[in-house]
């Protein structure tokens, strides 16, 4: 990690990685939502990601790997903590029922709350605020999903969405010829499921990077080299625009979409709960334990507990027609919640490396409301905006909205410029007025 000498040094590279991976994903939102982007044109960018770029990343990692820096408690800590979130989930969203619809339900979310977005948002934030070694391992989690929970997942989503078509099917045998003809059909499909995942390219590109590292020891001629970091290098502007396409897919599909009922919405916010919190949690105290609560190590998991799922769960919904909308909406609403939750994490962190030294703790506490507030004021000005822009939005809501975020506006821009003041006093007394007026909009609103 930085040097402790410098109380911002976690926090700064880390606001910095965060603004650029959510500016880059902001174009691919705006290019999508734009038509600037068409859809083939976003299909070839998700192809050239997921079948040459990724696995060129995952093979020039590998295969520079020195294996005596690889710390296989983490890894084995990692591993563990995503099966235990996986069991976990698969089983308690089979307490309610058991029918072909909710396994598939059951593998979905089990892959939805462990799959993090590890490459194209995890990497970039990681590589900024912790040493090599942790970038290297990010490396090897993937390989590890794909091949060991990604295929149990989606096999009880091939099995339960093959079991809905074949019961939709007209009724022209007996029930023990279709539950015979279900089986042998859908033990086929399991089969070329598991097969499928595992001769992916991902997991092609790290048995060849294994090979290579251990055959020819890195040693690879200079224009394989060359080819294969020259894609490496693509894959992370190209994943996060992608990411903000598919953001923008989403969206555009849940507001045509039906509102989601009272259940659905909970179960959505106890996914997103699970994968942003408790993930981050259950990894911070399984690594802890296995590595006698290392400060560094429970650090970096608790931050990588943190990170959003990954867009291909939106992709794998809506190819076996198993609750896409809820799915989307989770992915966009997990990124706003994680990006936040990051922020303070790294604030915490830094709180516990600067302990008992006030000054350094009150510049911490200074640059993260600064950064905050920044984040409040572009949303509320967003907001706007939309409100003076959009056709769709009730008159009346945009009335009764607009003092409610002048007010939030001001609290937020007053913050900021009494950080910046030798004497903050008069911004301090108009952003605790501005709170006061929010709180008697949002009272007159309730």
């Amino acid at each position: 990690m930085a040097a402790e000498a410098d109380p911002q040094s976690f926090m700064e590279p880390l606001l910095n990685a965060l603004t650029f991976t959510l500016m880059w994903i902001g174009c691919g939102f705006v290019m999508r939502s734009g038509g600037w982007l068409t859809d083939a044109e976003v299909g070839g960018l998700s192809r050239f990601c997921g079948m040459l770029s990724l696995p060129c990343a995952l093979f020039a990692s590998i295969v520079d790997l020195d294996w005596s820096s690889v710390d296989w408690t983490l890894l084995l800590g990692i591993f563990v903590s995503k099966s235990i979130i996986f069991t976990l989930t698969m089983f308690a969203s089979l307490l309610r029922s058991r029918s072909h619809e909710a396994i598939a339900r059951a593998g979905l979310f089990a892959i939805l709350c462990t799959a993090s977005n590890d490459i194209a948002f995890s990497l970039t934030i990681i590589s900024a605020i912790f040493p090599a070694q942790y970038t290297r391992a990010i490396y090897l989690f993937v390989p590890l999903q794909f091949a060991l929970l990604n295929p149990v997942g989606l096999m009880m989503m091939e099995y339960g969405s093959s079991a809905m078509r074949e019961q939709q099917l007209p009724q022209r045998a007996t029930a023990g010829d279709c539950g015979f003809s279900l089986l042998r059909a859908g033990g086929t499909k399991l089969l070329l499921v598991f097969l499928s995942t595992l001769a992916s390219p991902v997991m092609l590109a790290t048995l060849l990077g294994l090979a290579a590292n251990v055959c020819l020891h890195g040693r690879l001629p200079s224009a394989i080299r060359q080819f294969v970091q020259l894609g490496a290098n693509a894959y992370t502007p190209t994943a996060l625009l992608t990411v903000g396409t598919s953001l923008s897919a989403v969206g555009g599909s849940a507001a045509g979409a039906a509102r989601l009922d009272g259940i659905s919405a909970l179960v959505g916010t106890t996914l997103i709960f699970v994968k942003v919190f408790v993930a981050a949690l259950v990894m911070y105290h399984v690594c802890g334990v296995l590595t006698g609560y290392d400060a560094q190590i429970v650090s970096f998991a608790f931050v990588y507990g943190c990170m959003p799922p990954a867009p291909t769960v939106y992709v794998w919904a809506r190819q076996y027609g198993v609750s896409a909308e809820l799915t989307g909406r989770v992915l966009v609403v997990s990124l706003l919640v994680a990006t936040p939750f990051i922020v303070v994490t790294g604030v915490v962190i830094d709180l516990g490396r600067t302990r008992g030294d006030l000054v350094s703790t009150r510049g911490l506490v200074h640059a993260a409301t600064q950064a905050i507030d920044a984040l409040a004021l572009l949303a509320a000005a967003w907001l706007l905006l939309a409100f003076a822009t959009s056709r769709r939005m009730c008159a009346g809501l945009r009335v009764e909205m607009v003092p409610l975020l002048l007010c939030h506006v001001l609290s937020s821009a007053a913050a900021m410029g009494a950080c910046a003041l030798a004497d903050p006093l008069p911004l301090d007394l108009l952003r605790q007025l501005a709170q006061h007026m929010a709180v008697a909009c949002a009272a007159s609103l309730a």
